[in-house]
């Protein structure tokens, strides 16, 4: 009989160690993919910080604020030496009528239209007058496409559309446009 205990205790304490070993071994394994997963995110992360770090040094540099200022001054320039590229008054009529033509041409329909009162915009160290349109058209997309290209190729050259939506609701495409006309500044 103690012969048999003894081999039910030494069952008993194998059984035991090796759920102990096997509780060991998952734990290990466990430890082991966060540690992988661990090591990975910062491999990631060095990668990043380097990638920063170059994009800041070429920031840093002295002679790229430095060509920025010149790239900026010849642009100011070449605008200063072709003054007929902005008109000199803004033509409401004119914009206007180009948006009912268009809408008209395309079988566009227009269901809102509302020009803004003349403010001064600067861009560089020069101001500009500048009016701003809001239209809401409504269509299908083919005749929408067409419309956008009639205003973008029209000649105002200083139109220009600063942000448009379009939705599709009942079969109609409904399309949301903000646009701003350029003068000079007299």
């Amino acid at each position: 009989m103690t012969r048999r205990l003894r081999r039910l205790r030494l069952r008993r304490l194998e059984a035991v160690l090796l759920g102990l070993v096997i509780a060991l071994l998952l734990v290990d394994t466990v430890l082991l993919v966060g540690y992988s997963a661990a090591e990975e995110q910062r491999d990631h992360l060095q990668r990043q910080t380097l990638a920063v770090e170059s994009q800041l040094a070429t920031m840093r540099r002295p002679d790229a604020l430095e060509a920025l200022r010149r790239e900026l001054a010849a642009a100011e320039a070449r605008l200063a030496e072709s003054p007929n590229t902005f008109p000199k008054e803004v033509d409401n009529l004119g914009i206007n009528a180009l948006i009912a033509t268009a809408a008209m041409q395309t079988g566009v329909e227009i269901s809102k239209r509302e020009t803004g009162i003349q403010a001064i915009e600067r861009f560089g160290a020069t101001d500009y007058r500048a009016v701003r349109y809001s239209v809401v058209a409504r269509g299908d997309l083919k005749q929408l496409m067409l419309f956008l290209n009639k205003i973008e190729t029209s000649p105002y050259t200083t139109l220009v559309i600063n942000g448009q939506s379009a939705l599709f609701q009942n079969n109609v495409w409904t399309l949301q446009l903000e646009m701003t006309a350029y003068a000079q500044k007299n």
